[in-house]
């Protein structure tokens, strides 16, 4: 009893060993079959498009980087990057670092098994070249409206 006992211990801890094989061979962190798209929007805090924000996106699982991608955002504030095949593993980190002048702002989601994922970005921050442009239009109609009203109250 105690032999069989002693068999199926040694026969468990052997299947705990670790041989040598990476974590990338593990089910967790397969490689990617396809290419994977990453794309998404970069807004400010009032949801305008930031458009021209510099954008880097990077596939990594802990301090390993498998890939790092940069491109900038089109008038839109809409961002897309392709990784290969090889570049790529099912539950790495995509993190997407965006700046715009002196702002930073960076989200992120875990890779799945899919041909591409958004990963949208939003500043905290207003950022006046955009938002502002409205709210100049805005306060000159109210400007507008309340100098024609005034003159017709006060005829002198």
């Amino acid at each position: 009893m105690i032999v069989c006992i002693a068999a199926v211990a040694t026969l468990l801890l052997a299947c705990s060993i670790d041989f040598g094989g990476s974590s990338r061979d593990s089910p967790a962190a397969v490689a990617g079959t396809t290419i994977k798209v990453v794309f998404g929007h970069v807004n400010d805090s009032l949801q305008a498009p930031v458009p021209g924000a510099g954008v880097t996106v990077t596939a990594k699982i802990d301090s390993t980087v498998h890939k790092i991608s940069t491109t900038t955002t089109d008038n839109s504030g809409f961002y897309t990057v392709t990784f290969g095949a090889s570049d790529w593993f099912v539950n790495d980190v995509i993190q997407v670092d965006v700046t715009y002048d002196s702002l930073s702002a960076t989200n992120s989601t875990v890779a799945n098994a899919g041909p591409s994922q958004t990963v949208d970005v939003q500043f905290a921050e207003v950022i006046p070249e955009f938002s502002s442009a409205l709210m100049v239009t805005l306060s000159t109609i109210v400007l507008i409206v309340a100098v024609v009203r005034n003159f017709r109250r006060d005829p002198s």
